[in-house]
């Protein structure tokens, strides 16, 4: 029976030491693999920060996510204090983020941009990324690690400076010409203007102007310039019809951007001189699609246009038709189109 207890005795002991084996082990293999509980902590140097309202900081961890600045993983917020301050983030899973500065100038909680979506209030990227476009992910981003601590500097800038940006080129507008025997399309070209403020912008022969909304939803007057639909010298189908005139449209325009990252806007335009009368209308979606530098943006849109604009541009009247080319009315007419943008991302 001694022995027995004795044998018994030993085996525990053999259990035990090998327990202890396996512990020294485990605890070897969990330090070197990542440990999913332990975050890290960054520093953010600040330049140009004013000494008054809020600074937010987001980190965003896809392309996804970053585009708009829709869907950030981290958002901290600090009262603002002073010109290249130090701010520290905390709690920060180790990974690849990019990282977003700004001053919310008005307090309102969120970055104001203006109706083509470019910021109204001073922000920064990390690594000193000054976007000269959509901005990018692979631009913005830095690899965070628990393993020390980390320190970013992140300059502030007014995007939109503090008159806005302008500048001077050549524009021109044509389109094909859908006419049966036409041989020429419409085409003009002149000096034209490009103004990008908070409130007004200006391209060419178009410009709007903000009237409600600085976030996801923003509401723009607009106004444009429409081209003529053809001159009846352009074929011989045409001859008698008169040339079509050119013509200003204003109206509204509606733009959201939704939290899925596609974006929804919604137009209307009148002859607002009433040289040929109607509108038309667009309902159009589009989704940016990022990889790295490059940005793809298909796009779908619904067009509806007036039953007078329709008749200006292929409509016959009674008093204009011939044996060849009957007299010709439409109602309203609706039309759709699907397109494809390509962007490059540069830097400064």
């Amino acid at each position: 029976m001694l022995r027995h207890r004795c044998n018994l005795t030993g085996i525990a002991r053999g259990w035990i030491l090998a327990a202890g084996r396996v512990g020294v082990l485990t605890a070897a293999i969990s330090l070197l693999l990542p440990q999913p509980g332990r975050t890290a902590e960054v520093a953010v140097d600040v330049d140009g920060t004013p000494e008054t309202g809020t600074l937010t900081f987001l980190l965003f961890d896809s392309e996804d996510a970053f585009d708009g600045f829709r869907a950030p993983i981290k958002s901290f917020t600090f009262p603002s204090q002073a010109s290249n301050a130090c701010y520290r983030l905390s709690t920060i899973q180790p990974g690849t983020y990019a990282l977003l500065v700004y001053h919310d100038e008005n307090a309102n909680g969120r970055l104001d941009r203006n109706f083509v979506g470019i910021p109204k209030e001073p922000v920064g990227f990390a690594n000193g990324y000054a976007p000269r476009g959509a901005p990018s992910f692979f631009h913005a981003s830095v690899d965070i690690t628990n393993a020390a601590m980390q320190r970013f500097e992140v300059p502030l800038t007014k995007p939109l400076g503090r008159r806005g940006r302008i500048g001077v080129g050549g524009c021109v507008l044509g389109q094909s010409s859908p006419y049966r025997g036409s041989t020429g399309n419409p085409i003009l070209a002149f000096p034209a203007i490009t103004y990008i403020g908070k409130r007004i912008q200006i391209f060419g022969p178009m410009a709007q102007i903000a009237l409600a909304g600085n976030g996801d939803l923003r509401l723009a007057g607009t106004l444009g310039f429409r081209l003529g639909s053809y001159k009846e010298s352009d074929s011989k189908w045409l001859e008698g019809l008169g040339d079509r005139k050119a013509t200003i449209m204003g109206g509204l325009a509606l733009k959201w951007e939704c939290t899925s990252g596609v974006d929804v806007s919604l137009k209307y335009n009148h002859d607002v001189i009433d040289r040929v009368g109607g509108g038309v209308s667009q309902l159009g979606i589009q989704r940016p699609l990022r990889w790295g530098r490059m940005g793809l943006t298909p796009s779908f849109a619904i067009n509806w246009q007036s039953s007078a604009l329709a008749n200006h541009d292929f409509g016959v009247p009674n008093r204009n038709a011939t044996t060849e080319r009957p007299a010709y009315r439409l109602g309203d007419t609706t039309s759709v189109e699907a397109g494809l943008g390509l962007s490059i991302g540069c830097t400064t």
